[in-house]
């Protein structure tokens, strides 16, 4: 299998790099439709000790040696919006990895940090170049989720699954995977991060119906907001729910007119599918009922997030200065033994699921870390917010809102899901580049030497 995965990897790294050297953004395109597209068992691992050497991993690499050979104004981080919060980030991840108790275990997260995150943030923030560019990479990004959501239908009517053929090779403590062979997946290591990208697929799909007035792409569009749908409630998962509907909320009170028109639009398909499939409505109302009842398991899965909020809390509370401040290290929450929960009547848990982002990054990176989680979020959505409030072009508004709905719903999504499928790693850290490009430029522009230009 890890020659057949070898082989499979080298092919899609040959096919990005010809696309790259042909013509840079159809490369850049084409890697992060694959990025957000591939599951993250394709991969290989020739040494154990050494990090896993996955086919996102390797698109990656081949992205940076391109960009690096490619001219760009700018290639320090400190000079980049977002830059500096990411590499304050990466010191305080240094010092959580110095004192964390599992070491290696900490260490390879750190280098995962370094190359996955500020890695992607510097290949998108340096290889974009015009709206045209930023418009593509998210129509290229929506593709690649729509393509997940289709697989995931496919796999819900005939069975087939890309598991069975690309089996997770990986620590049970860093991933979990699905309990249930019921459970729809498609290419993401479980059903709630399935949801989570179906959810923000259709988010993107969604704006380009309210905002594009090209009749030929809304059908396209149309297509990619019902498939991602579809998956997305097949995936029965409430936190993707909750985050595609603030997501939506955020999207019509923006947009206005144009919204509230769409959303009436939406509103409608969605009670004619509940009317021609009663089962639909069915389904998300036992869900909701059992959610309110803290004594049944759906009820109790939903306190669990308070569980893990309040073990963070308390280990925090009782760790030293040092660690309270940054942590016990990446990975740490996994490989420490915190007791068990009683989720149910009778059945005990042990509290290794952190379903809520938020409490794993203030085990892992300490008070500091979670800061500045927070800090990003919300630097990032109040200077796209008023990027926004400006006289800007039609389509500069409507990458700049992509952004703005992306950094809500991720801000959203971290209370009650853990984000731990790389390929939603790598689309949100796609968002905040180009949300660098977009201020950076408007920067440049009052200025007098604005290099970002609209192209049609």
């Amino acid at each position: 299998m890890e020659v057949i995965n070898g082989f499979i990897i080298g092919v899609i790294v040959l096919c990005v790099w010809h696309q790259y050297r042909k013509q840079s953004i159809k490369g850049l395109c084409l890697a992060f439709f694959l990025l957000v597209f591939l599951p993250a068992s394709l991969s290989v691992s020739p040494i154990p000790e050494l990090p896993t050497i996955s086919v996102h991993r390797a698109i990656l690499a081949i992205l940076l040696v391109c960009a690096l050979r490619s001219p760009s104004e700018s290639r320090r981080l400190t000079k980049m919006s977002f830059g500096g919060i990411l590499l304050c980030t990466a010191g305080a991840s240094l010092v959580s990895t110095i004192v964390s108790p599992f070491l290696s275990v900490s260490v390879k997260q750190y280098l995962y940090f370094i190359f996955e995150v500020l890695g992607t943030f510097w290949i998108v923030r340096t290889s974009i170049k015009t709206t045209s560019d930023g418009r593509q990479l998210l129509n290229w990004i929506g593709a690649g989720f729509a393509c997940v959501g289709t697989i995931a239908v496919i796999e819900r009517y005939t069975g087939w699954r890309v598991a069975d053929m690309f089996p997770r090779g990986v620590d049970d403590r860093f991933f979990w995977i699905s309990n249930s062979h019921m459970d729809i997946t498609s290419t993401y290591p479980h059903r709630i991060l399935l949801g989570l990208a179906c959810a923000l697929g259709a988010l993107i799909y969604l704006q380009g119906l309210v905002l594009d007035d090209s009749r030929a792409k809304k059908w396209v569009m149309s297509l990619g907001v019902l498939v991602c749908l579809a998956a997305l409630y097949f995936s029965l998962s409430r936190g993707p729910w909750l985050a595609f509907g603030v997501g939506c909320l955020a999207l019509f009170m923006v947009t206005r007119t144009r919204g509230l028109k769409w959303g009436a639009v939406f509103a409608l398909v969605v009670c004619a599918v509940m009317l021609i499939r009663p089962g639909v409505w069915s389904t998300i109302a036992d869900l909701g009922y059992a959610t309110a009842d803290a004594k049944s398991l759906k009820g109790s899965s939903f306190q669990w997030r308070f569980v893990v909020v309040d073990t963070a809390l308390s280990a925090m509370n009782e760790a030293g200065i040092v660690n309270m401040l940054f942590g016990f290290g990446g990975g740490s929450q996994q490989m420490t033994k915190f007791g068990e929960y009683q989720v149910s009547p009778g059945i005990w848990l042990p509290v290794q699921s952190w379903d809520c982002e938020y409490a794993a990054v203030l085990y892992d990176k300490g008070w500091i870390g979670l800061g500045l989680v927070l800090l990003l979020s919300i630097v990032g959505f109040v200077r796209i917010a008023n990027l926004l409030r400006k006289d800007v072009d039609s389509q500069t508004r409507s990458v700049a809102l992509s952004v703005l709905l992306v950094v809500l719903f991720f801000a959203v999504a971290r209370t009650n899901v853990a984000i731990y499928a790389p390929q939603l790693v790598y689309a949100e850290v796609a968002f905040f580049g180009l949300g660098s490009v977009l201020l950076d430029v408007g920067t440049r522009a009052k200025r007098g030497r604005s290099v970002f230009l609209h192209t049609a």
